[in-house]
């Protein structure tokens, strides 16, 4: 379920969640409502002293009473408080040009292990290429040979045949942890967060384009002969007049790739949110 936060959505369970822990269930409630959560508490108090005083002649009446405020008292006596760390990935500090990247290329053959094949995502100007390759290799702590799947690639077959490939940042990256971790380490030291359990939230960006003149068999001999956990040549590429020129040395060494079909994926999947967004943004 989702609510309307000024001009947002946000998801009610990133401020009040029920979650199990262990074998009895565990209520986790953002800092925002540690206040209002204090008085439930007292308020739960308050009534269970008066309806000892009522002494409510109906004996079954009473005894729900007494459990339900019983109930009440234990999830919220149990809840945790939690707070938000957010990390925010680098802007690009050039101006994205969406005009830019109008097709992918691909270059494969039978033996993967033996000739490296190839995505290209092709470019009008290769010089705007050189600058979102050398922003995406960011996002790999600047190094060609990206081993921990830090960018991730996603490929996904629409049902009219069209393919949209999608370019972002993966989400579990080792260093956002650390990043995290940091952030925990200093509040504990500094006491800010006395009691509170972290949450953490990630701002990143992420891009795709759908291209609906790809050269099919191109597309199918690449997922024929390159399995999705190997790893392949991520390059931009230009279009000239005598065929397909690629910068080899802003190359990025990806150890896979994610593929699946548009009625495949998971409603809530990256892919599939960044879609709708894009829809509503159209609206």
């Amino acid at each position: 379920m989702k609510i309307k936060v000024g001009n947002f959505k946000v998801d009610i369970r990133t401020l009040i969640d029920i979650r199990k822990d262990g074998k009895l269930p565990r209520l986790y409630v953002h800092e925002k409502f540690e206040k209002p959560l204090k008085w439930i508490v007292r308020s739960i108090a308050i009534i269970s002293f008066i309806t000892i005083f009522l002494a409510l002649d109906d004996y079954v009446v009473s005894v729900s009473i007494g459990l339900g405020l019983f109930l009440l008292s234990f999830i919220f006596d149990r809840a945790i408080v939690k707070y938000t760390t957010f990390v925010v990935q680098p802007f690009p500090d050039f101006e994205i040009d969406y005009s830019q990247w109008y097709n992918v290329m691909t270059v494969s053959q039978p033996d993967h292990k033996k000739n490296v094949n190839v995505v290209g995502f092709v470019y009008k100007d290769i010089e705007y290429g050189k600058k979102f390759f050398k922003y995406i290799k960011s996002w790999n702590f600047d190094n060609s040979v990206d081993k921990d799947r830090n960018i991730i690639l996603s490929i996904v077959e629409e049902p009219n045949g069209a393919f949209t490939f999608y370019i972002y940042a993966s989400p579990y990256r080792k260093n956002l942890d650390k990043m995290f971790k940091a952030v925990a380490a200093d509040n504990f030291i500094e006491k800010r967060k006395d009691g509170k359990v972290q949450e953490g939230l990630v701002m990143q960006m992420a891009y795709w384009h759908t291209i609906k003149y790809t050269d099919d068999k191109h597309m199918r001999d690449f997922f024929k002969y390159q399995p999705t956990d190997e790893k392949f040549m991520f390059v931009p590429s230009a279009k000239y007049d005598n065929g397909y020129g690629m910068d080899i040395d802003s190359q990025i060494i990806l150890h896979g790739y994610k593929y699946a079909k548009r009625q495949d994926l998971h409603k809530y999947s990256t892919e599939n949110q960044l879609t709708e967004m894009a829809k509503k943004w159209k609206d």
